[in-house]
């Protein structure tokens, strides 16, 4: 990943912490919903819709706060998926290409992927459209709309450095619409079709 790409993670970052912050204390309870947010780069005068989808450890990082929680993170605009990122609150293991490998249980079904490091250790990138996919419908084929459900449950486990692999359960909302509106170009009646991600950063 180019430094450009590493200076709006590390800027995400920041943001989604807060969040995180706040929904550690309202979640208890309550459905869990993608958290929306408006982000604007005056920089590169562009902005993206941000959201994010808090979890809890099944098996936690060696040293984390009270209030800490992972998070699945999506960057998007204009119908196009730009980025995406999974916080996992401890610097991972990484392997000489500065992937993590990644175990996920989306439902009932196992699979493992390697996924890039971000700058500071604590996030995995998702590996484009194809995860976005995986993440939301389970396969990477473009979605037929009315065919099959969305994911209900996501169990990911990462290496941390040094220590034992971190556990952490994403329970899923019922009809993630505004994600898959956002994220993807629609075509009602059709397919859901994810575009093609510009490699470039959002």
């Amino acid at each position: 990943m180019s430094e450009r790409k590493h200076w709006r993670y590390d800027r995400g970052v920041k943001t989604t912490l807060v969040l995180l912050a706040v929904s550690a204390c309202t979640a208890v309870g309550q459905t869990t919903e993608w958290q929306y947010s408006k982000q604007n780069d005056p920089l590169h005068a562009t902005s993206f819709d941000q959201y994010v989808l808090p979890g809890k450890y099944i098996t936690p990082p060696s040293h984390i706060g009270a209030h800490d929680a992972p998070a699945i993170v999506l960057h998007c605009s204009g119908g196009k998926f730009k980025a995406g990122y999974l916080v996992i609150g401890a610097v991972v293991d990484r392997n000489g290409n500065g992937q993590s490998r990644v175990e996920m249980r989306l439902d009932d079904k196992l699979s493992t992927e390697f996924w890039a490091v971000g700058t500071d250790g604590q996030a995995v990138f998702l590996d484009g459209n194809i995860d976005l996919l995986k993440i939301l419908y389970g396969h990477w084929l473009p979605h037929k709309e009315g065919k099959g459900d969305f994911i209900r449950k996501e169990i990911f486990g990462v290496q941390e450095a040094f220590g034992s692999t971190i556990v952490m359960q994403f329970d899923m909302p019922d009809s993630p619409t505004q994600v898959v509106d956002s994220c993807t170009t629609v075509k009602r009646g059709k397919r859901y079709f994810v575009t093609i991600r510009d490699r470039k950063p959002c």
